[in-house]
Order: C-alpha cells, then structure tokens, then sequence
C-alpha cells in the first residue's frame, strides 16, 4: 500500500530505547514520502529499490505520545524497530496498511511479562511486571472513543474495561493492571484504528521477567477465503436523545464462493432499546429476491438486553455469492445525553456440507448510534461538480458542507476524507469557508443584541419599535417585547398596528437568505395577522436616549479581600453598570471584579496618589443578565488594611459602542488644597458619575453633595480610616462634581475623587420610503403548538426587485389594524445569510479539519470544505466508479455524520491491455497443446503484479480459457492457479514451473497478451479418468450437434477391487470400492484426476440416479 499508521511511540527520555522506522521502496524510480505527527509534518526520499530509516531522512527518532502517518507516491513496505540502538527492550512490527484498518481486534496470546504476573525485574522503571508489555493504539480519526474489553467477555462486565477518547494519531498504550495479561481482549472503536502489541521501554526492564517480543494485530477477514460475512449499518446515525426515538439498522448476509445453509440472524441490541412492535418495522430480502415481513423472535438476555432472532426456517439459505438483507426499526425506551453512544452487535450463523462433514461459520458486525439534541445537532452533504463519466486525466472538485442546526456552538469540528483508489488529491487545493450571519436568536432581554453575529459582522441599529404602548423602545415591556414562550426568550408582537424593525448593511455581499421560526397563538380569524417585510434604500434616523439610573447598591468591607454585593439588574435597555471603589491605601489594588461570573473592565486614568485611591469597572449591556433576578459583585482586592468602600449601580438608554467620556480625577487635602472637585466633559441626556474616597481617622466626617448631585451609595465607613460615596448627576457640556468635608476635631483629611461621564445611546427610528415589501404573513385563525422554520431567498425578484445587496437594508414584523391585544405570533432565530468568509488554505487528506485545528460554528453557521482530485492516468485495472465517502464529528457528537458521491469513470481499453488465455489438461505431458487436449473449467485464476498483489479473479469457461480486461500497463506480470484445480494433476506448462504460475510478462498500452497459458497433467504412477454426461437426444450412443452436456450430475468412480470383472455397487465386504465423486459441470463435463494407475487396476464409472 502507499499509506500507513505507525502507531508505537517514542519512549519518555528519546535517547533511551528509540523507536524507528525502516521504509523499502521495490521501484526502479525514486519514492516520496510525507509524514505527518500530531507536532507537524514533513516529506522525505527514498532512492530506488532502497531502504531508509525515519531517523535518517527526519533527523530524529519517533517523537513521544504520537504515531506517524505516512503517505507515498506509490507503494512501499515499512517495519518499526523499537530500541533500535540496544537489546535491552528490542522488537519489531510490520506497518498494516491504512487501507486495512478496522474498527475491532480480537488480541491473542498478549502477557504483560513472562511468566505472568511474576516479580518486577531489576530495573524496572514502575517496579510492575504488568506493564512491561501491552497494546500501542492510534485511530486515524478525530475524537474516536476506544474501548478496552480486557477479559473478551463484554463491556459491562464489572472487570476494570475502560475507554479512551483519542484525535488522530495520538497513540495510547494499554495494560491490564488486575493480571498483567492482555490475551484474548477485544478492542473496539466508533472509528478504525492500528493496534500493536510489544514491550514498552518506559515500563519494561531490559532483563526478565519482560519479553523482546512483539507483533503486528492483522484483520483476519482480509487474508482468509470467506464463506459468510453480515455488515451491520444504521440510518440515521445519530438520533434524538428522547426516550422513544428511532432509527433503522440494516443487515446484509453474504455468501461468497460456497453455497451456506440454515441461515439464522441473531441481534443483540442496545442496553435501553427495544424492536419497534408499533408498526410492521421488518422488511427482509431472501437470496430469491423475494420480500417477506417477518418479524424476530424476541427474547431477553443475561444483561436485560433484547434479542432479536431470526431463524433459518425464514432466511432459508444462499448459494454462492448471494445476499440476505433484513431492515427493522428500533427505539429507544430512556433518555440519553448528547455525546452518548450505544453498541448494536449482529450475529449472523450458517453450515456447509462437503462430503459428510458440516462445518458451522459464525459472522459478526456491530455499528454505533450516537445522540443529538435542539442545542447539539448538524447536517452534512458531500457533492461533485464532475461530469460523468470521468476520464483519466480529469480533474474535479468535491464539496462537503456542514451546518449547525443546533442552538449552541459545535466545537472541535473534524472532517475526515480518505480518497478511493482512482484518484489522487492535488496539492495545496483544499480550501474552508464559513457562512457570514446576521442573526438574532434573542438569548435575553435585550434589543441590541450582536453576540450571534459572525466574527465582523453587525447590525445597523437595534430592535427599534414604532406604536408600541409601554415603555419606549423597552424589551421588558408593552405589547412587542421579548420574553420567554417555550424555551430561552423570543420575540413577542402583538396588538393593533404595532412594528418593530432592525437595519444590516448587506452591500458587500451578492446573496441574502432571511429565515426564521415562528407561532401564532390566539388569532381568530384570518384579519388578525403578522407581517414579516423588508425594504431597500431605508432610512435610519434618531435622536439622544436619556440615561437615567436603574438600580444602586452598596457594600463596604473592614478587612477582608474580597467584598461581595447583592445587585438587581433592571431589564430596560442598552444598560451599563458601573462598580466604584474607595481606598485609603494605593498598595491595597483592586485585582479584579465580576459580576455574576463575568469580569469587568476598569476604567482608565491618570494621576493616583500614592495613598488614596478610587476606582471605576464597567460591564455593558451584552454581559447583564435580563432575568430580573439577584446577582453577586465580587470585588477581589490585593489586600485591605484600611477599609474600602464599595458600591454599584446600573444605567439604560447608554451607548454601547462608546459608553463612557472621558473620566478626571483630582486628589488633595482638606485644608490644603480644599474640598474635593473636579469637572468633566458630557452630553446633554446623559449623566456623570462619580466615586469619592476621603480619609476619616475619628469617624467624625460629614459629606454635603454638591449641587445637582444624587447619593448612589454611602456615605459608608470601612475599615480605621477610609469613608466612601458615589453620586451622580445630569450631563450637560460641563459638568462639576463636588463635596464639602467637615471634619468633627479639623484634621486636613486627605481626599480622592473621580468622575465619568456616561453617554447616551441615540433612539432611532426605521422608515422605507419606497415602501415596505411583503414577504409573509401569519394570520389566523391559528394556535401553533410549536414553532416552524421558514427561509426566504431575498434574491427573489419578488422581495427586493432581486438584488439583496443593499447598504440600507431593512427587516420588520408588522401587526395588522385587526390585530388585538391578546393576538399574538412569536418570533425567534432571525438570521440573514449573507455568503461566506474568504476561503483559507485547509489540510492534507484525509484530515482536512482535524479537531486540534479548534474550527467551532456557531449556531446557525455553515462551513464549506472544498478540494480538487485527479482521476488517476493511467487508471487501475476494474475501476469503473469512484465512491468517496466524507465524515464530519465533532465534539458534541462523537459518531460521525457521512455522505457518499459515486462518480462513473470511462476506463478505455486503448490504454489498458488484456491477458489470457487457458487452463488445459496436457494429456502427453509434453508442455504442449495439442489436439484434442480439453481445457480445465471452474479453475480459478487470478492476475497478480510484481509484488503479489492480487489484481483480479477469474474463473475458466467450459473451454478452460479467461480473459482479464482493461489492465493497467506494467511490468512483471504473472498468473496464477488459485483454486478450483482437481486434486492429483501436477504442472506441464510452463516448462520449470510447479507452483501453479506462469512467467513474468510486461503489459504495455493496447496490448492482448494471450500466452498466459497453464497445462497440468497426471502426476506420476496416476491417471486422468473423465468425458461427458450428456442428452443423447435420438439414443444412438454418439453425440450429435445439438445434443447438449447435462450440468449437476453426480457422476461415481469405481474400483473393481474384488476381481470379478464386474461392477458389484455397495459397501458389503464383497463389493468394489467408491473412489471419487462428482457432479458434472454447466457443459456436463467430469473429470476424475489422481487416480492410481500402476497398469493392473480395473475401474468403472458409474452415473448415480
């Protein structure tokens, strides 16, 4: 193969027992090679028909905690040695190819040391002889869950079985700690993955009781002649986390060279499921083709899971190379969590007959489902923008999208794509891009929400309404508003002719897609509506909002860290908070605040004293809950020898984009420098806020406000020394705060004041010149139950004269003058899709988006993955289709989301060549065929290149011959005998072979090589017995044109053993003795090879019914 996983890691100390790699390029030309870690990548050569070492290409030995993935330019053959420059903990492994990965292995003899579980050995790095030896995994998927049955006897049996969650290439070693003996465990994955088992050098002795041994785990299924094989798959995959949700498992059975009977299915399913007995859910194809509806027989096993069982008496059985499917329908009968899983094992049994010995084969499969819910799902699609069919040579673009149906973020996206044989990736082509959304999905009580937005993008202006009663512009209150209805918050407009609109600037963009949820409740009639419209060339105007103050609150400490205030946030909107704080000592810092959770920023300044101190913090509307509920301030402080003074207070109608002017402080002493003052800059509608901090040594301070000025809090004493106050007071173009201090025995109290000046927000309107255009209405009469999902293209002539890309564009809900006040329709999850992000450069496959990569997509969002391929020139032999499979997972969602392209490929036989052509019985033995010499039929022969490798099977026609077709031009060629020779024939042809070959042959383009030739003869001291069965159709003994062969005729081989020159039939002591049997052939041929001949044998055959 040209690809593979090794997965055996670098030990801890990389100068300690290194592991390496040694790779053999068989071509007569130089090899490329790329490798890939979880800390990088990198290309090498290998030089002709040579070999080199990782660490002599690289520069360095395997790295710790990672396999290496390696990717040629064609095939080549790998080994990893570990301990490489010593024996102490020597082993070795070959690399399995990539293409041969699965999802289970069943570990063999496997001992943590030898004998097992004898004493640590000298040396021993963890003084454990359980860990001296054990398995290496890597997975060549993201996020692939692993799990270790140790004991072989299923996962929920109470014997330490564990998991382990792994991204690509990260390789994890595994030991039984209960008995050090990894033999007969089963490892299974919801993804393929390499295994390994050999001694570990971080763990491992260099002496005994550790063993230098190790090997490869090979999927056995891949090197062995198959009689049955069930493959199990589930659609959906990933289904409703709900109890009673379902989803169809599909069973395929499969015969391959020999006829199987008495087929029986026996299903095991999840732990909280069962078969869905609401309808007929069972749809079973026989191997005739014909459909049946049988239902399983149910049973309970020993963990209480159901088994499902569908026996032989309604499968029936398969000849060669045919197919049963089952599809049914199960449920589950419990809740799940998003990223849980469950196992679904199938078993499917059959015999076989030869002679008199019935051998009984058992295949299994199993497939996972994984668990979505509202907040935690995505779709997936994979398309071509090839033409088919394809040519070699041609090159093509796939696309794979994913969409976050979700209501939450999707982290750790992973997009895994291994290319089909056929095609080859072109370099540097792939590229990602992510959607570009307008979107408010209303998470709370606010008008000016922008955190759904895509990164750079913002709305115009806020909701603003028009004719609403309540409080102007107020999301809390009056007749549109937003509250919660089902779940989170959405949007409520109801009552006679009230709006509410919303301003995006869509010019930089060539699409537009609006969309949205809705439900009506309580509208009687089909007057009573709600309009969804939108405008071009709108016109967005306003004036200053007055901030006004929302809530205030105090808290004061004496010496403790941290000071902790209860606040109620009001619900109005474009709020503010402002936190001050008062300090008698510069050393005793602030070193942070939050409030409910979340950090506040601290407003900057110039000029504190090195012993008074006042503070602000500020946190904006996007960061204050709106559920109208107590939350804690939390001021963390350096330290608090002096006392501090702490309050807080919230604003609405500020301006979120710059909500504070530019603050002043001022510090002094009473006597000295007089009463604390400072003036600021403001606006008019907006207010100024202020913090004062003076020192009170004798609790004897009095504090007047200047004028115009209102008490926030305090004035509070903390501590020995430290008095504190906030005030506020109307903005206008210069604004002075102030006080006056009065000190009880005329100390010259030292003072700190600061003031910031809190801008208003601008209270806008939304007006369409041209006129509002509808684009839907909701109207009764109508109560929904739930909300449903609508999209419009705004593209459409219809909405905006087909051209959504307007800089002034517009979005309103609009009640009709029918419309009452308790007739309502709800909105949420208002999104404008307006394209995607410059496409940026994606990875290699087939991890084109590894989780490590860290892509998340917001709710609502999409990605785009595209890359280029070329169809392979010239293409391999029996490619006619290209079927490539994407999977996405992420985070959240473990079991990968998948979808197929199948692309036909014209593979002309102007470039490829054919090889042929007999099998034949050399009478003479001479090599040579001659007249009257038959060809061999049903002998299997396959074409193979010059490593061995397998390239198609065939078996001869009645004639013997066979014909490969459309093979790709190269050299060293041969053909080989694979099967379905009759026993005691030896090969004639060609001269000097007997291992069932022909010679080498190169194929160039157009060629048709025809001297694949085999012939076998008698092997010595035996004889070749054998002719025909056939229809003599006028009984005249001879066979006439016409008269044809009879197929499936048992045909006997006699000795006359008891010397009577006769045919005695029977098994008595008396009788002549059976030597062979045989059902002729489709052209009622019978051949019996092998049999003795030394001249003195007398044999008979006899045709049987």
């Amino acid at each position: 193969d040209d690809e593979y996983y090794a997965q055996v890691d670098g030990p801890t100390t990389a100068t300690d027992d290194p592991v390496d790699l040694y790779l053999y390029n068989p071509h007569s030309t130089t090899l490329d090679i790329s490798y890939e870690t979880t800390s990088g990548t990198g290309t090498f050569t290998i030089a002709a028909e040579t070999t080199r070492s990782f660490q002599e290409a690289t520069g360095s030995y395997m790295p710790e905690n990672t396999a290496v993935y390696l990717k040629g330019s064609d095939v080549f053959w790998g080994v990893s040695t570990i301990d490489t420059e010593d024996t102490g903990n020597d082993w070795a492994y070959s690399l399995v190819p990539a293409s041969l990965l699965e999802q289970e292995h069943y570990i063999g003899w496997a001992p943590g040391s030898y004998p097992v579980g004898a004493s640590a050995g000298t040396d021993d790095p963890d003084s454990d002889s359980k860990s001296d030896s054990g398995i290496y995994l890597t997975p060549a998927r993201d996020n692939t869950t692993i799990f270790i049955d140790y004991k072989g006897d299923g996962f929920r049996t109470a014997d330490g079985d564990t998991s382990y969650t792994l991204d690509r290439l990260e390789s994890q070693y595994v030991y039984d700690s209960s008995d050090g003996d990894m033999s007969n465990a089963n490892i299974y994955a919801t993804g393929p993955y390499s295994a390994a088992y050999g001694q570990n050098p971080d763990t491992a002795p260099p002496g005994s009781p550790a063993i230098d041994v190790g090997y490869t785990t090979i999927p056995g299924v891949d090197f062995i002649d198959l009689v049955l094989t069930v493959d199990k798959t589930v659609s959906p995959g990933v289904i409703s986390t709900a109890s009673g949700s379902s989803t169809t498992f599909t069973l395929t059975v499969q015969s391959h060279d020999y006829p199987v009977t008495g087929i029986s299915i026996i299903d095991t399913l999840p732990e909280n499921w069962d078969y869905d007995n609401a309808s007929d859910s069972t749809t079973i194809t026989l191997a005739d083709m014909t459909q049946v509806t049988t239902d399983p027989a149910e049973t309970t096993n020993g963990d209480g899971d159901k088994v499902l069982t569908w026996s032989s008496s309604v499968l029936g059985s398969m000849a060669p190379n045919q197919e049963i499917i089952i599809e049914f329908t199960a449920r589950t009968t419990a809740a799940f969590s998003v990223g849980d899983f469950s196992r679904n094992d199938v078993t499917a049994v059959g015999t076989r007959t030869v002679q008199t010995v019935t051998q009984t084969f058992t295949a299994t499969d199993f497939t996972f489902v994984g668990y979505k819910d509202s907040d935690n799902d995505f779709t997936m699609s994979k398309a071509s923008d090839a033409v088919d069919p394809l040519s070699p040579g041609d090159q093509y673009t796939y696309t794979v999208t994913m969409n976050n149906t979700g209501d939450d973020t999707l982290t750790g996206i992973s997009i895994y794509d291994e290319l089909p044989d056929g095609i080859e990736y072109v370099a540097s082509s792939s590229k990602v891009s992510f959607s570009m959304m307008f979107q408010d999905t209303f998470p709370g009580v606010s008008y000016s929400n922008q955190a759904d937005n895509s990164s750079g993008i913002t709305w115009d202006s806020n909701w603003i309404e028009n004719n609403d009663s309540g409080t102007a512009q107020s999301p809390s209150d009056g007749n549109i508003r937003i509250l919660n209805d089902v779940s989170d918050y959405q949007l409520r407009v109801q009552g006679q002719s009230v709006e509410i609109a919303r301003a995006a600037d869509l010019s930089a963009y060539s699409e537009a897609t609006l969309s949205f949820d809705y439900r009506r409740d309580s509208l009687d009639d089909a007057d009573e509506s709600v309009s969804c419209q939108v405008c071009q060339n709108a016109s967005v105007s306003g004036s200053s909002s007055t901030v006004t103050v929302d809530a205030s609150s105090e808290g004061a400490s004496s010496s403790a860290t941290s000071i902790t205030i209860s606040h109620t946030t009001g619900t109005g909107s474009d709020r503010l908070m402002l936190v001050g704080v008062s300090q008698q000592r510069n050393s005793d810092t602030v070193t942070g605040i939050t409030y409910n959770g979340v950090a506040l920023t601290q407003v900057t300044y110039t000029g504190i004293s090195a012993d008074d101190r006042t503070e602000v913090w500020y946190l904006l509307d996007s960061d204050l809950p709106s559920d109208g509920a107590a939350h804690n301030v939390v001021v963390s402080l350096s330290a608090n020898s002096l006392g501090t003074v702490a309050g807080v207070v919230t604003f609405t109608g500020v301006d979120q984009s710059s909500p504070l002017g530019t603050s002043m402080f001022a510090t002094g002493r009473r006597t000295t420098d007089g009463n604390p003052t400072v003036t600021v800059t403001s606006e008019t509608n907006g207010m100024v806020f202020d913090t004062l901090e003076v020192r009170d040594d004798d609790d004897d301070v009095t504090l007047t406000l200047g004028s115009g000025q209102t008490t926030q809090w305090g004035p509070s004493r903390a501590g020995s020394r430290t008095r504190g106050t906030g005030s506020t007071k109307a903005g206008a173009a210069s604004v002075t705060m102030s006080y006056s201090i009065s000190d009880g025995d005329g100390d010259n109290n030292r003072w700190a004041i600061l003031a910031v000046p809190v801008s208003p927000a601008t209270v806008s309107s939304i007006t369409c010149p041209a006129g509002w255009t509808n684009v839907d209405t909701f109207a009764g009469a109508a109560t929904d139950t739930g909300y449903t999902s609508v999209s419009y293209d705004l593209n459409d002539a219809a909405y905006l004269n087909g051209n959504a890309n307007d800089a002034d564009f517009a979005l309103r809900f609009v009640s009709s003058s029918d419309t009452e006040s308790d007739d309502t329709v709800y909105f949420d999850n208002v999104k404008i899709k307006v394209g995607s992000t410059t496409p940026v450069a994606a990875g290699d496959p087939p991890n084109f988006v590894s989780s490590s990569d860290s892509v998340d997509l917001n709710a609502g969002e999409s990605l785009t993955l595209t890359f280029d391929v070329t169809v392979d020139d010239p293409l391999a032999t029996g490619i006619e289709e290209i079927i490539n499979t994407a999977d996405v997972l992420t985070a959240e969602i473990p079991i990968p989301k998948s979808d197929t392209v199948t692309n036909l490929v014209n593979n002309p036989s102007a470039s490829t060549g054919e090889v042929g052509d007999l099998v034949w019985l050399d009478t003479d033995g001479d090599g040579i065929k001659d007249v009257g010499e038959n060809g061999l039929a049903n002998v299997e022969v396959t074409l193979k290149d010059e490593f061995g490798t397998p390239l198609a099977t065939l078996l001869t026609d009645s004639s013997g011959r066979y014909r490969f077709t459309g093979i790709t031009p190269g050299d060293d060629y041969y053909v080989e005998v694979t099967g379905g020779l009759p026993a005691g024939l030896e090969q004639s042809a060609p001269s000097g072979h007997s291992d069932d070959k022909t010679g080498l042959f190169d194929l160039s383009s157009g060629d048709v090589y025809l001297d694949a030739d085999l012939g076998y003869t008698a092997a010595s001291n035996t004889g070749i017995i054998g002719d025909i069965v056939w229809n003599d159709a006028d009984g005249d003994g001879n066979q006439d044109g016409g008269e044809l062969g009879l197929s499936g005729v048992t045909v006997q081989l006699w000795e006359d053993t008891n010397g009577t020159a006769g045919f005695q039939f029977g098994t008595g002591a008396g009788d002549d003795t059976l030597i062979d049997t045989q059902d002729t052939g489709a052209d009622g041929s019978y051949l019996f090879a092998g049999v003795p001949a030394s001249g003195s044998e007398d044999y008979f055959v006899f045709v049987d019914g």
